[in-house]
């Protein structure tokens, strides 16, 4: 996987059940202007944009009620410089 992360030429993050990342790569960093380290300290709603953290918090509730075992989706990101 970590292969994946580090060639990838388009943004991967790897979140909890609770939101919180624990590995991004490069070019999801770029995209939302944080390091690594800051990631770690915020979560996936936090970088969402606002149109769209309710819906993506919807998703992660059916995941972990047990309703869906996986979702994917596009979404928006509200870059550190747009906040």
């Amino acid at each position: 996987m970590e292969i994946v992360f580090e060639n990838s030429a388009i943004g991967v993050a790897l979140t909890d059940l609770n939101c919180h990342f624990l590995a991004t790569n490069h070019v999801f960093q770029a995209m939302v202007g944080y390091t690594e380290e800051e990631l770690r300290a915020v979560s996936f709603l936090d970088v969402t944009h606002e149109d769209y953290r309710e819906a993506n918090r919807a998703l992660i509730t059916e995941l972990v009620e047990g309703n869906d075992d996986s979702f994917r989706f596009r979404k928006s990101i509200a870059a550190r410089t747009a906040v």
